[in-house]
């Protein structure tokens, strides 16, 4: 009979029904009085027609029995075909067991119905429908296209297809087997290629576009890339994946190979896109010159996460470069460990410490960045690499180490330095100086940069820096008071030194706590400190009046006295020697008595 390639097994019912529903109205009809009397007539005259008749008679009784034994079985069949078309592939599995059963039993008990023709038209027929079952899942009934849906669920709704292609399979094998093991009922011998070649061609053309989508899904990343020139690459695929779209076809009907033709030219037209992406790659590569900017577009391509390239290569290409690296931070370190070079105002240790951090943050950066590739950290050329790291890694530490033992040292002595006076006398020239050492200021410098560098602090050291403004502070003003102290003795004129010895002996009193008694850290140093400006203040007073006498009344008395006139000499007119000597008398009487009285003014001064 003709019927649709894709019917299901309703279809196989209905047929048999109509055939029983026909035979059974010829049945009838042979039994009606009419057909009787025409027999009886054909007998009598002794008809050579009657044994055609009853040849035909038995014939649709054979036919009126195969119809109503087939319908009968195909009714028990019924109940497990009615899910093929009212549930989706995921609840339609848990009928196939049931199915499979059912059929066995036609196969085994049906009188008519198990030739091995019928049996394999009945699968067909199965498989069609599940088939059409499967479209309408992944179409939504034929509501929506399949390029029209979202990509993830189309790609969920293909596999619960291939589940049911599999489990239908698998079931049909499970049951052949147990027939094997039953002789006494008739086996699976069915064409498996016949039953099942159209589902797997519309599974294979399932995974043409499942292919296709995750294609689609994959270079996806290139449009949020944001490497430079990479968008015409992404412009160019969109537009492979639209011209497929567009096609008129049904991409799901599995008879037509206009789908398989052009997904094979897509696929010819993708690989040149993959060859010309790998060599766009490399090119970008060639701007890369350092370990850095090599790992930066390694990681970005890497984010792409497109199988055409290939990334192993570059990740050696890292890890090789990254070798390189090493070696030189390690002459680096050997040469210059002793005197390393520091970042401006940072003192010794902190600075040797911040150098030797730079070198372990540059091994350690490209290690960080590798070890979020687990296939990289696997690379045999990682693993030498890893060691040489470790290696390298270990000596930085105990560098730091040694010099933050040496430096807790010097935090020791530190202490020790601010229980001292706070001033020194010099033995040779017993001048003073503020007795607080460079390696101070280091250090108090070293405990700000170090606690940055997120170093443990001993307590001893934050107790110093906890005094850093109050040293720095006294250091500042002692420093001063020093310095005005030597600007005020300047100022004293060797003439009056002995008569300043007196106040000079004051001020040294009132400094000379400072080389006992007042350390940096005691609570009345600020009074020491007063005091001694008090008596400095009242010195340089002292002084000050001194050098005021002897500039203005003394130099400027001294001065009057040298210009005074002892003698008149004649202007225009000429005298005797009579009256010059008159006038000289009366001119020397007149500077003597001047004289007289400033050099008495100079005596009271």
């Amino acid at each position: 009979r003709k019927e649709a390639d894709d019917v299901g097994p309703q279809a196989e019912l209905d047929h048999w029904k109509k055939r029983m529903a026909k035979f059974d109205s010829l049945t009838t009809y042979l039994r009606c009085s009419q057909c009787k009397i025409v027999l009886n007539i054909l007998v009598a005259t002794k008809s050579k027609t009657v044994e055609s008749w009853r040849e035909l008679d038995m014939t649709i009784t054979d036919f009126t029995n195969e119809a109503k034994d087939n319908v009968k079985f195909l009714y028990t069949l019924q109940k497990h075909c009615e899910p093929l078309y009212k549930c989706n592939p995921v609840t339609m599995l848990d009928s196939i067991s049931g199915l499979m059963n059912t059929i066995r039993m036609i196969n085994s008990y049906s009188r008519y119905y198990n030739t091995s023709e019928r049996m394999t038209a009945l699968f067909v027929k199965v498989t069609n429908q599940m088939i059409t079952a499967c479209r309408a899942h992944i179409t939504d009934s034929g509501y929506h296209k399949v390029w029209e849906q979202e990509r993830t669920m189309v790609l969920e709704r293909m596999a619960d297809c291939k589940r049911l292609n599999e489990e239908y399979q698998k079931c049909f094998q499970r049951t052949k087997k147990k027939l094997e093991e039953h002789p006494e009922e008739k086996s699976f011998d069915f064409s498996e290629t016949y039953i099942f070649g159209k589902f797997d061609n519309f599974c294979r053309r399932l995974n043409n576009i499942d292919e296709f989508l995750c294609a689609t899904r994959i270079y996806d990343t290139l449009g949020l890339s944001n490497i430079e020139g990479i968008d015409q690459f992404h412009a160019r695929f969109t537009l492979l994946v639209t011209n497929l779209k567009k096609k008129p076809y049904d991409a799901l009907d599995h008879r037509k190979q206009d789908f398989d033709m052009d997904y094979q030219e897509f696929k010819i037209q993708h690989e040149e896109l993959n060859i010309q992406l790998n060599g766009f790659m490399e090119q970008y590569f060639e701007r890369a010159h350092s370990l850095q900017r090599v790992m930066e577009f390694t990681e970005r391509f890497e984010r792409l996460h497109l199988p055409c390239l290939d990334m192993a290569v570059k990740w050696r290409l890292v890890v090789s470069l990254y070798i390189k690296d090493l070696q030189f931070v390690q002459t680096e370190y050997n040469e210059q460990k002793e005197n390393p070079p520091l970042a401006r105002n940072l003192p010794p240790i902190s600075g040797k410490i911040t150098w030797s951090r730079q070198l372990y943050r540059r091994i350690t950066g490209p290690v960080e960045v590798m070890k979020r590739h687990p296939d990289v950290m696997e690379m045999a050329e990682t693993k030498r690499a890893i060691k040489g790291y470790n290696r390298l890694a270990r000596v930085l530490v105990e560098y730091e180490l040694v010099l933050l033992k040496l430096w807790s040292a010097q935090l020791d002595q530190a202490k020790d330095g601010l229980n001292s006076p706070v001033l020194v006398r010099d033995p040779n020239t017993r001048a003073l100086s503020v007795n607080l050492s460079s390696v101070t200021f280091e250090l108090l410098r070293d405990i700000h940069v170090l606690g940055g560098l997120g170093v443990a602090v001993p307590s001893h050291g934050l107790a110093l820096y906890a005094q850093k403004h109050h040293v720095l502070d006294t250091y500042d003003t002692i420093k001063m008071l020093l310095e005005e102290i030597g600007r005020v003795q300047r100022k004293i004129n060797k003439q009056f030194e002995i008569l300043m010895t007196p106040y000079l002996d004051k001020l040294d009193e009132a400094m000379s706590p400072g080389l006992s008694l007042i350390q940096w850290l005691s609570l009345d140093i600020g009074a020491y400190i007063a005091s001694a400006k008090r008596t400095l203040g009242d010195l340089e007073q002292v002084v000050d009046r001194a050098n005021s006498i002897h500039d203005h009344r003394i130099l400027a008395g001294f001065a009057e006295m040298l210009h005074t006139p002892m003698c008149m000499a004649p202007s225009t007119e000429t005298l005797t020697v009579a009256d010059f000597e008159t006038a000289t008398s009366e001119a020397c009487k007149s500077a003597g008595s001047g004289l007289s009285i400033k050099s008495e003014a100079i005596r009271s001064a």
